[in-house]
């Protein structure tokens, strides 16, 4: 009794059944239950201070109203047959699928600012806000802001800054949240030129020359 008490007691402050029956089914002595217990709230609370935790995203259902589901493979092409990710739709008729990237959260945001993923009805970004902004103060907003976490990811990379160091890590997500935004905000806030573009004349008579290349990858997606 005095074990399943401390179960009801403990168990909206973790949220995790597993854990919890584990320790039940471990520990008999209520002193030492209760230690794990503590431990374990411990770890949460690390996890939930964590910043790419708070910045992990959740996967978009497909466009065909099916969801879809992160998958871990490794690569055949690679010797060391590395891990590489994917997102694909549950329904195999349908077959849509991501790209394959090195991180999860990375193949997450690349499959949710595709064509292929239902933006959901109430879009948010964890470290922005836009309260009372209309569409086009959010689109300059999500512009300004990837122009500065391009220019901090550049700066990093010439201090020699590992891909891996914490600070790359977050600045690359969030650049991919902020990628992801823009994809939203231009279907949701379309401008006059992008509702109606102009129709290209060619001139047959002129040879084709090659697409200058931006400055700056801080363009709109």
């Amino acid at each position: 009794m005095a074990s399943g008490a401390i179960f009801v007691y403990f168990y909206p402050f973790f949220g995790d059944r597993k854990k919890i029956s584990h320790a039940l089914n471990g520990y008999y002595d209520i002193g030492a239950l209760i230690v794990v217990l503590i431990r374990l709230a411990i770890n949460m609370n690390d996890t939930n201070e964590n910043p790419i935790y708070e910045l992990k995203p959740e996967i978009n259902f497909c466009t065909c109203g099916c969801e879809a589901r992160l998958i871990k493979e490794r690569s055949a092409e690679s010797e060391k047959g590395k891990l590489r990710y994917v997102v694909r739709c549950l329904d195999e008729i349908c077959g849509h699928q991501g790209r394959y990237t090195q991180y999860p959260w990375q193949a997450i945001l690349e499959w949710n600012k595709s064509p292929m993923s239902e933006f959901p009805e109430d879009f948010r970004i964890p470290f922005m806000t836009f309260a009372g902004m209309g569409g086009e103060d959010i689109r300059q907003k999500l512009n300004v802001v990837r122009i500065e976490l391009e220019q901090k990811i550049k700066q990093l990379r010439a201090e020699k800054v590992s891909g891996n160091n914490e600070e790359m890590k977050i600045s690359r997500l969030r650049l991919m949240w902020v990628i992801y935004a823009q994809s939203w905000a231009k279907l949701k806030f379309p401008r006059e030129d992008e509702l109606n573009p102009p129709e290209r004349k060619v001139n047959r008579d002129e040879p084709a020359q090659e697409a200058e290349v931006p400055q700056s990858h801080a363009q709109e997606a």
